[in-house]
């Protein structure tokens, strides 16, 4: 449908992330109780200002978790997206090396696909730290 090339694959990642997001957030908001929103009515708030101060604040631990199982989830379909009709990125490496016998370089990819996971994960834990400093 989007072709063969890259823009498909972004379109297959985005569209992989989307629904874990999407999930996160609604799972996030039922999950607040609804005390806090009697709260914010008896100060008469109005909408921008109960998504800044109340559910914001509530989803972003909920929505740091989807963003790790997306993570993860997005680099195996990426891995699998780069092995057809490519010349080029990871996963289209691994399986060359693959099938090349030469298992330094399948491995190589491997490693250079787990550290680019670690990076993202370690990247999302720190803006997460500064995201909810209550945590």
């Amino acid at each position: 449908m989007f072709g063969l090339g890259n823009t498909s694959k972004i379109i297959l990642m985005v569209w992989i992330i989307v629904f874990q997001i999407i999930l996160s957030i609604r799972d996030g908001i039922k999950h607040i109780d609804n005390i806090y929103f009697k709260v914010m009515d008896s100060y008469l708030v109005n909408r921008k200002q109960r998504i800044r101060y109340l559910i914001l604040p509530a989803i972003l631990p909920n929505l740091f978790t989807g963003l790790r199982m997306s993570i993860g989830i997005a680099l195996a379909s990426l891995f699998f997206a780069e092995n057809y009709a490519t010349t080029y990125g990871i996963g289209y490496y691994v399986l060359s090396a693959w099938t090349k016998m030469n298992y330094i370089e399948m491995f190589s990819g491997i490693l250079v696909l787990g550290f680019v996971g670690i990076l993202l994960f370690k990247i999302l834990d720190y803006i997460e730290v500064c995201l909810t400093p209550w945590q």
